[in-house]
């Protein structure tokens, strides 16, 4: 593979990572923890007293970035 062909793949895969829209992204409670630097429980306390909101549609407890940010900026 040429050196201008591995720059342009590199230039696409770039510009795919930079417009994924994360606003949108749904984290489950194990990544959710690793971001916000809390524990499980706290967060699903914080989800109890409705402090924070969740989706248990799934079966299991998602966080999107959003609100997680939002909560965490208070």
């Amino acid at each position: 593979m040429t050196e201008d062909r591995v720059n342009e793949k590199l230039n696409r895969i770039i510009s795919m990572l930079e417009d994924k829209d994360t606003s949108n992204r749904w984290m489950d409670i194990t990544e959710t923890s690793k971001y916000s630097s809390l524990s499980k429980s706290t967060l699903r306390r914080a989800v109890l007293n409705k402090q924070l909101s969740a989706s248990n549609n799934t079966g299991k407890t998602l966080f999107k970035i959003d609100d997680v940010e939002r909560w965490l900026s208070r």
